[in-house]
């Protein structure tokens, strides 16, 4: 008897190119890198209704759907920076061809909205199809030993049952399914971290970094979400390490951090430069533990906005849909 296995999952998406909550209508969908978990979250707000009348029982009379609230959480391993439009928004970026091609990322008002296809192959597969999904927050990071891991909880509008799924671009770049061996993900030891221009790369532990757009997410026309409204746009950081001196306590009593930048680097030309605009270090707080063999510290950043720039062999316009 054969069943669902979670190995044989699929996922992809595609921007809403023409109005918001209406499908691309590509016949190919884009890989957005190696997705490990996709976990949907969609929820019906069901209310019992009752009223005074000639029942004598004690039976609710009846149950109503007042809202659907679909979406879901999706992580995946980046093997390439084209998904940060979605989280940013529309246009945010800013393309330089080259070698490498550069791309400039800048948090825009408006977000994109796009289409989703998750299901499970099978002799009779099964998925689900969403449209109207944005991102309500998106975080980056890793630990040692590990991938650098992305996830992005995404809101979504409505949903539809299908049973086939949309093949992956054939080749246009970023779009396109790149294979693990081919364009392997980024993992924990390309990453670096500079504080006011120091580097801290032997000593990171583990490292975050989040943009959340706070939606605003209302129900005006119908029972699942009208276009959601992104919100004040908030980001931070975290970062863990080992602790080799006072420095960082320096920097986060004094209020001395000026400059913080995350640098996910395999190559000089495919690499991401994350700056941190404005940051502001939280307090430090070293444990005094006597069986920690090393003291490990956390430090929480806040910061104004974040400045991605990308440089990697992809020669468009990141915001380019499926065509």
């Amino acid at each position: 008897m054969e069943f669902f296995l979670g190995k044989r999952s699929y996922f992809s998406y595609a921007i809403e190119d023409v109005a918001y909550a209406t499908a691309n209508t590509a016949v190919t969908w884009a890989w957005i890198g190696a997705v490990q978990k996709w976990t949907p979250s969609n929820e019906k707000n069901i209310k019992p209704l009752s009223s005074l009348d000639v029942d004598n029982g004690r039976d609710v009379s009846g149950h109503d759907i007042l809202t659907k609230k679909n979406g879901g959480v999706l992580e995946f391993y980046p093997q390439h920076f084209r998904h940060l439009i979605i989280p940013f928004g529309i246009n945010s970026d800013s393309f330089a061809a080259g070698a490498p091609d550069v791309h400039t990322i800048t948090g825009q008002n408006t977000l994109h909205s796009i289409g989703m296809q998750s299901g499970f192959h099978h002799t009779s597969p099964f998925g689900i199809q969403y449209t109207g999904g944005v991102c309500r927050k998106y975080e980056i990071g890793s630990s040692q030993g590990d991938y650098v891991r992305c996830t992005m909880d995404m809101a979504a509008k409505d949903t539809s049952k299908i049973t086939s799924f949309k093949a992956f671009q054939a080749s246009a770049e970023g779009l396109t399914k790149y294979a693990e061996t081919v364009r392997p993900p980024f993992m924990h030891h390309h990453v670096s971290v500079l504080l006011n221009s120091v580097e801290y790369k032997a000593e990171l532990n583990q490292w975050r970094l989040s943009v959340d757009n706070q939606l605003v997410e209302e129900y005006h026309d119908s029972e699942t979400i009208s276009e959601p409204i992104p919100g004040i746009r908030k980001c931070e950081a975290s970062l863990n390490l080992n602790l080799k001196s006072s420095v960082v306590w320096d920097l986060a009593e004094t209020d001395a951090l000026t400059t913080a930048v995350i640098t996910i680097e395999k190559t000089a030309n495919d690499k991401a430069v994350f700056t941190l605009n404005n940051p502001l270090l939280g307090s430090i707080n070293p444990p005094h533990n006597i069986e920690d063999s090393v003291v490990k510290v956390n430090l929480p950043i806040s910061c104004t906005s974040v400045s991605p720039v990308i440089s990697d062999d992809i020669s468009v316009d990141y915001d380019t849909p499926c065509a």
